[in-house]
């Protein structure tokens, strides 16, 4: 086979490079009923509007990566004066100040912590607030920057009928990034690690639940060199954050409340559906970006969903499945399965976080790839359901978004060949 028939000869009626153009096309109805932060093309932490979508990067190997819309789930920073740290409780001798030039570019914007204590406990400062007794997990992080330290430590407790605590602790000299368990030896934290920013920021992060299930209290604290005795010395800090969930999702500042962002809902509907879909035959290629887990209280993560009239008619393709990072699969047509290809396709974990998927859709010939390898495949019984909406790294009900970044979505009105939709995904 040539290499031109490698390609399709006839090009997408559909093609949302969002990576490449960071703009929204002008037939997608986006919402957001709040703020919501990002990393702009210069490495910055920026506020985008309400209802204005965040064309998000990321910083690696020295260099700015453009990633692609950015689409999150609700959120909230439980963490008043989230970068008041001025406000904040402390103990034991030390100097703060606010002059330093933050991961957000703005003067003074973060803070220099300075530990001199050197008796029996490092100096810190901490905030709380009061949480259900439950066993649910929290994502406590923190952005942080080299001072005269050796390393600095990240504490978090459940306070109230038996304390329980883990902490992170980095050593900026070796790139040693640990954690461990503290008062009444809980299991350490096992999701963990930093994302890195221009200028010497990173954003450090563990998640961490209360064991017991019996606390009332959530108390996180930062130590600028250690809680070990007798270590001095200063580390930058920026922007804490506690949610409820198992991953960090985008900074969100709080001043005396609480904050919550509100869910990224994107959609296409009526003509500008039907401009360029064909209901007969299709194909779809995605490039999705650092998806993360299970999104908080529901059960996949979709990452397209089409939905026609009546409701049985519906397609969708998902990325995260209650078993972990694995694709599934869903047709109807008319109230009747067409296409129900369950969760035992794993997705590989790539080290830069890219998923390509291609599906072919056409009566009795379905077939879908990722990473050039075919894992689902029907050509026996597949009916096309008629189709008038698609939402984009959520479902039809504004829920289960990907938590993530969608680099492309290209839609081909034909069913292309198997080689082309195989090569489309190398």
């Amino acid at each position: 086979m040539s290499i031109s028939q490698l390609f399709p000869e006839e090009g997408p009626t559909l093609n949302l490079n969002f990576a490449g153009s960071k703009t929204l096309d002008p037939r997608i109805t986006f919402s957001r009923t709040s703020t919501g932060t990002y990393m702009d093309d210069s490495g910055l932490i920026k506020v985008a509007p309400a209802d204005s979508p965040r064309f998000d990067h990321r910083y690696v190997n020295g260099e700015i990566e453009s990633l692609g819309l950015l689409v999150e789930e609700s959120r909230s920073n439980l963490i008043t004066y989230s970068n008041g740290l001025s406000s904040w409780g402390s103990a034991y001798s030390h100097t703060l100040n606010q002059d330093v030039v933050g991961p957000d570019g703005i003067t003074n914007s973060a803070w220099t912590m300075d530990d001199t204590y050197t008796g029996g406990d490092g100096a810190f400062r901490e905030k709380s607030f009061s949480v259900t007794p439950s066993t649910n997990q929290y994502c406590f992080s923190v952005f942080a920057k080299s001072g005269t330290a050796i390393w600095f430590d990240m504490y978090a407790f459940f306070i109230g009928s038996s304390t329980r605590a883990v902490y992170l602790n980095y050593v900026w000299g070796t790139n040693t990034l640990s954690v461990g368990s503290a008062e009444n030896s809980p299991p350490a934290p096992t999701i963990y690690g930093k994302i890195e920013y221009p200028n010497g920021w990173n954003r450090f992060y563990f998640v961490f639940s209360d064991p017991t299930g019996l606390n009332n209290t959530c108390l996180f604290r930062l130590y600028p060199s250690s809680r070990n005795a007798g270590y001095v010395g200063s580390t930058l800090f920026y922007g804490a954050q506690i949610e409820a969930g198992a991953f960090p999702t985008s900074y969100m500042p709080t001043s005396a409340s609480q904050f919550t962002r509100n869910r990224d809902t994107v959609s296409m509907t009526g003509d500008n559906f039907s401009d360029w879909y064909n209901q007969s035959e299709g194909s779809f290629y995605m490039n999705i970006r650092n998806i993360q887990q299970q999104p908080t209280g529901g059960a996949y993560t979709r990452l397209i969903d089409l939905r026609g009239t009546p409701t049985g008619d519906n397609y969708y393709l998902v990325a995260i499945t209650p078993n972990g990072r694995a694709i599934y699969n869903e047709m109807l047509s008319n109230g009747s399965s067409q296409l129900n290809f369950g969760a035992t396709y794993p997705i590989p974990n790539s080290p830069t976080g890219i998923v390509k998927i291609t599906t072919g859709l056409q009566q009795n010939n379905f077939i879908a790839y990722n990473f050039a390898s075919q894992f689902l495949s029907d050509t026996s019984s597949v009916t096309l359901p008629i189709l008038n909406t698609l939402y984009i790294g959520r479902d039809q009900n504004g829920g289960s978004q990907i938590n993530g970044h969608i680099s492309q979505l290209t839609y081909y009105p034909t069913r292309l060949t198997n080689a082309q939709l195989q090569t489309l995904t190398k």
